[in-house]
């Protein structure tokens, strides 16, 4: 049965259980979505918990200027929204102050190509890297590993007369 918004608000507003219990279900799976699609997998129920409990606090936070769903939806995106700038791990460019943020056009041509190239922030390029008695030997442990490991499999393959 389909929700109707001027059935359902008065009721909601009233603190009616059976009303809420009603949005949940034919809303919880958009606002999922919605969560899903913004925040992933691991974050997207504890969204939908968020925005839920924004809009029991608030049922008069509705003003009737869009649907019931939209608003709901928009709680929920802008609830994952501020969970996902809490939970981000890597800092913008953006978010920097100047002069370490966003980078001006003036200093790109009209093609986009720097006028003046940054300068290198490493002197090591991955031919240099490989070159590297430190690093070779680091990935050669594994190799050596993975070898012996197969050796042990084909032995024990042949004794058992798998091969």
């Amino acid at each position: 049965m389909p929700v109707n918004d001027a059935d359902l608000l008065p009721r909601l507003r009233a603190g009616e259980q059976k009303a809420y219990r009603e949005l949940v279900a034919t809303y919880q799976g958009a606002m999922r979505a919605v969560a899903f699609a913004i925040v992933g997998s691991r974050n997207a129920d504890e969204v939908v918990q968020d925005a839920w409990l924004a809009v029991v606090r608030s049922p008069d936070g509705f003003q009737a200027r869009s649907s019931l769903k939209t608003w709901l939806l928009t709680i929920t995106a802008n609830t994952a929204k501020t969970r996902l700038k809490g939970n981000r791990r890597e800092v913008l460019l953006d978010d920097l102050p100047a002069p370490h943020g966003s980078i001006g056009d003036e200093r790109f041509t009209s093609g986009g190509h720097w006028l003046l190239a940054p300068h290198a922030w490493h002197h090591d390029s991955p031919d240099a890297l490989l070159t590297e008695e430190e690093l070779r030997e680091c990935l050669g442990k594994p190799w050596t590993a993975s070898l012996r490991c197969k050796a042990a499999c084909c032995t024990c393959a042949s004794v058992k007369g798998w091969s």
